[in-house]
């Protein structure tokens, strides 16, 4: 009985024994599972932590092929209108040149037609010169007539009216007598007298010139200067350009005399 006890005392140590080995080793290995659970969930976290980095860096990877995406298509549609600008730039150009030498042609033309316009103005300018002087003529031989009509008209007068009536000196016949008392005095030729006084017949506005009652019966020559008064003013200077025998055309050497001086004003002759 004794030995079935101790048997059992036996057993039941040895059964404790190996009940408290495999609860520590148990405990040991729970621990272990523990500690390496720990360590795993700590990798774990930091391959969440990772993943989500990765994560993020991927949606902004995402957003970022977006943008150049975008800017690839914006970068697409730019090219498409610099290809169209440079194609209208290439048909500005052509027209550029086209236009270019249409201009040319026509600046050639419109050279052609100046210079001819030029001759033509040319041939019209030397027109109105030959008819000015035409002009003159007509209006020199117009007043000499009428001169000659007064002169015959006073000269009837005279004859008419005889001793009662003394016909006045004409101031060209005063002025003929002047230069021929000088001519006499100068061996029989024609003198030059300065302050030889003679009258205004006709002013010519249009033409810039007047007509004076003397002439080459007074010794007048071409380039002979005569001063204008008007009231006894000085008004200004005319050259003899044009000399028949008895009046004289005369044109102004300041345009403005013709604004003052007055049919009937005296004109005097200038020295040399």
């Amino acid at each position: 009985m004794a030995g079935k006890i101790r048997i059992s005392v036996i057993i039941f140590c040895v059964l404790l024994f190996a009940a408290i080995s495999f609860g520590a080793w148990a405990f040991l290995n729970f621990q272990s599972e523990r500690k390496q659970n720990i360590l795993l969930q700590q990798d774990l976290d930091k391959l969440k932590q990772e993943t989500k980095k990765i994560e993020v860096r991927l949606e902004d990877t995402r957003k970022a092929n977006a943008g150049l995406h975008i800017k690839f298509q914006e970068a697409n549609k730019k090219i498409v209108s610099l290809s169209d600008e440079i194609e209208n730039e290439k048909k500005l150009q052509q027209d550029i040149l086209n236009q270019s030498d249409q201009l040319r042609l026509d600046m050639e033309k419109q050279i052609k037609e100046r210079l001819d316009l030029e001759r033509k103005l040319e041939v019209s300018q030397q027109e109105v010169k030959s008819l000015t002087e035409q002009l003159k003529e007509l209006n020199f031989n117009k007043k000499e007539m009428e001169d000659k009509a007064k002169d015959n008209s006073g000269t009837d007068q005279k004859v008419e009216l005889g001793k009662i009536v003394v016909a006045p000196e004409t101031p060209s016949a005063a002025v003929s007598q002047q230069r021929a008392k000088a001519g006499s005095e100068g061996k029989g030729k024609p003198a030059f007298i300065s302050g030889l006084e003679a009258k205004v017949l006709v002013i010519n506005k249009d033409y810039n010139f007047v007509v004076l009652n003397v002439g080459s019966k007074d010794n007048i020559a071409v380039g002979d200067v005569f001063s204008l008064f008007h009231n006894n003013k000085p008004i200004g200077d005319v050259s003899v350009e044009k000399v028949h025998e008895a009046m004289t055309a005369a044109g102004f050497l300041n345009p403005e005399t013709k604004d003052t001086v007055r049919e009937g004003d005296k004109a005097v002759l200038k020295d040399k």
